[in-house]
């Protein structure tokens, strides 16, 4: 995850790039004129831009003070989240009240530093969720355990695993044998009592110095696959 902030960017278009990943952007501040495939729309804080990886795209600053946040997912990410399937579902998605609450509160408890790595994970997990809810509601549905008795089998099976390696991480205890992907458990473990401990491996990284005229610094690196790298947009 980044904080992009576009304090000085040239004019015009920028030239033409293919996506080299899987992401989300959501504007904070300014507005930001995109180009994917020909096809030209406007970002601001009322949607969500989604990178489908490989898609041809530009980008253009009508205005100077441009923030947002990027979330960087990788393939294993998407799938996760998408009921086994990484591919990108087609369509807009848009800054809904409880996408927006979600994206504040996320930002808020990692500039605190008071989130552990479950905590900062799962409210990621549950933002992007939020957002390919609305392109692929059944997709992201069918990645959740649909029953009570589903869901405890969850916690049982991550806390067999947890007894057995209590330093396992967040990344080795997704893969692990008999656990589902990452989204449910930081939450479920918690909702049935459970006070699982931040595990190691993963966390926020501390801010890295602005660079460029697209200053981007990441400040979460809370999924065990998501990338923190910084990136430019303009």
């Amino acid at each position: 995850m980044a904080d992009v902030r576009c304090g000085d960017p040239p004019h015009g278009w920028s030239e033409v790039r293919p996506a080299a990943v899987f992401g989300l952007l959501l504007v904070r501040r300014g507005v930001v004129r995109g180009r994917v495939e020909g096809v030209e729309q406007l970002l601001d804080p009322t949607n969500v831009f989604v990178e489908r990886l490989g898609s041809e795209r530009q980008f253009a600053h009508p205005c100077c003070g441009v923030a947002y946040t990027e979330i960087v997912l990788s393939e294993p990410s998407m799938a996760d989240v998408l009921g086994g399937d990484p591919v990108v579902p087609e369509g807009s998605a848009y800054t809904t009240p409880q996408v927006d609450v979600m994206h504040r509160l996320l930002l808020a408890r990692i500039r605190s530093g008071e989130g552990d790595p479950f905590e900062l994970a799962q409210r990621t997990v549950d933002l992007v969720g939020a957002v390919f809810g609305q392109l692929a509601p059944a997709r992201v549905a069918s990645g959740q355990p649909a029953t009570v008795a589903a869901r405890k089998q969850v916690v049982d099976d991550t806390r067999e695993v947890l007894g057995k390696n209590p330093l396992i991480g967040l990344d080795g205890l997704s893969r692990a044998g008999g656990v589902l992907a990452p989204p449910p458990q930081p939450r479920l473990l918690r909702r049935h009592g459970y006070d699982a401990h931040p595990l190691p491996q993963t966390g926020c990284a501390s801010p890295g110095p602005w660079t460029g005229s697209a200053r981007a610094r990441p400040i979460c690196a809370c999924w065990p696959t998501t990338s923190a790298s910084p990136t430019r947009r303009t």
